[in-house]
């Protein structure tokens, strides 16, 4: 496998018709589509009785607490 991409990088250095690693298209997934809303899960994970069953999730609240915010879960 190393040796196959050194070969490609040697061509790409002498102008090989192949184009270089960072000229080659990528396909990827299309992104936008993550959040699907569900409340359920919303409130088991960011609701209060989450939050304030573990030590990190109540440093959360005191944050939010002194930061003046009005809502400090969901």
């Amino acid at each position: 496998m190393a040796a196959a991409l050194g070969r490609l990088w040697e061509r790409a250095a002498r102008g090989s018709p192949v184009p270089s690693w960072s000229h080659q298209q990528i396909r990827t997934k299309a992104r936008g589509n993550e959040y699907q809303p569900n409340n359920r899960k919303r409130k088991r994970t960011h609701g209060w009785i989450k939050r304030i069953s573990t030590p990190a999730g109540i440093e959360v609240i005191l944050r939010r607490m002194l930061k003046g915010r009005k809502s400090l879960t969901h």
